[in-house]
């Protein structure tokens, strides 16, 4: 079984560019520009979700 960062890793995160995203349960359960517009669904998750913030096209990460 993957676990929710294995799905990220695999996942095509081009529809979020410049958003935060939540997987749990290897789906994408939320995306916002604002991290606390996900407030209420991270606190819904029973486990650990992964939450990855998608840099922009032309942010630098070294």
């Amino acid at each position: 079984m993957k676990t929710n960062y294995q799905h990220f890793l695999d996942l095509d995160v081009s529809p979020y560019v410049g958003e935060w995203i939540l997987i749990d349960k290897q789906r994408v359960i939320g995306h916002s520009k604002n991290i606390l517009d996900l407030k209420k669904k991270i606190k819904a998750v029973k486990g650990t979700p992964f939450i990855a913030k998608i840099p922009e096209e032309e942010t630098l990460i070294f």
